[in-house]
């Protein structure tokens, strides 16, 4: 089986507040949270290669996408990094893989209490809706990899993370919660060690699920129509640019469409030209 696995970095235990997670910045405690992010995304690789993975693919979802330590990473892997990139944080995607793992992840815009919860952009969305239904990263990544036919098997991050992950798709993943949050930027964390040890245990359970057949993917109904609320009119004015985006609103703007991918790629299109509207 190929493995594709996700990882953030808002959602790793011992990550509680903004400077951690300023991969612009890179301050103390910045790097101090990649080597979090990178040890974390090994926990993830050793439950896969437990499971039997032959190929897996560990892609840098934060940010600017180049956090993770390469010479710390397990090098059984092969990992993506960089901006942009096709998909984001989902970025090579394939029905070649036999299952994903989201790891880090955090809650959605509007989450409480949760740490740092965002969606895409806290500059840029307040709100993201597929069909009517709150999104969250994890709701979108997972439904880009059902897309494919690829089930989300693990997620990991904060008690609204993963609580957000089972409301969505289901009690078949396997989630660890990393820290309780006291709010956004304060929680009750896990010791680093005791949730990497989890994070395996969990890969490895959920892939083995997954190889009996046990965990399908998560596919969404189209069509899709998607809603965002945007943080500021200055950034719908942007992204309202986009061909075939609707400003519904002063900060609404609407995307309807068949394909999810085509919805996906609207709404990351929708971020980046936000984030160029509030620098």
């Amino acid at each position: 089986m190929d493995v594709y696995i996700s990882v953030g970095l808002e959602g790793v235990a011992g990550v509680v507040s903004a400077d951690q997670v300023d991969d612009r910045g890179g301050g103390r405690a910045y790097r101090r949270s990649r080597e979090l992010m990178t040890r974390e995304a090994n926990a993830a690789v050793a439950g896969a290669i437990a499971a039997g993975a032959q190929r897996i693919i560990v892609n840098d979802g934060h940010g600017r996408m180049n956090n993770l330590d390469l010479d710390a990473l397990d090098p059984r892997v092969e990992c993506s990094l960089g901006y942009p990139k096709p998909f984001g944080a989902m970025a090579g995607i394939t029905s070649r893989f036999g299952a994903c793992c989201l790891v880090g992840y955090h809650g959605g815009a509007g989450s409480a209490p949760a740490i740092l919860d965002h969606t895409l952009s806290r500059r840029m969305f307040r709100a993201v809706r597929l069909n009517g239904l709150r999104q969250t990263e994890t709701t979108l990544n997972a439904a880009l990899a059902g897309h494919h036919g690829v089930p989300v098997v693990m997620v990991s991050g904060d008690e609204a993370t993963c609580a957000e992950a089972i409301a969505a798709l289901g009690q078949q993943v396997q989630t660890v919660a990393t820290k309780a949050a006291f709010g956004a930027g304060a929680a009750y964390c896990l010791h680093p060690s005791v949730a990497r040890e989890r994070i395996q245990s969990a890969v490895q359970e959920g892939l083995t699920r997954a190889l009996g057949g046990d965990v399908e993917p998560y596919r969404p109904t189209p069509p899709f129509v998607l809603e965002c609320d945007t943080a500021t009119t200055l950034a719908a004015d942007y992204a309202s640019t986009i061909p075939g985006v609707e400003r519904t609103a002063g900060r609404t703007l609407r995307f309807a469409a068949d394909d999810y991918p085509t919805v996906f790629r609207a709404l990351l299109s929708m971020s980046m030209l936000g984030e160029l509207a509030t620098p």
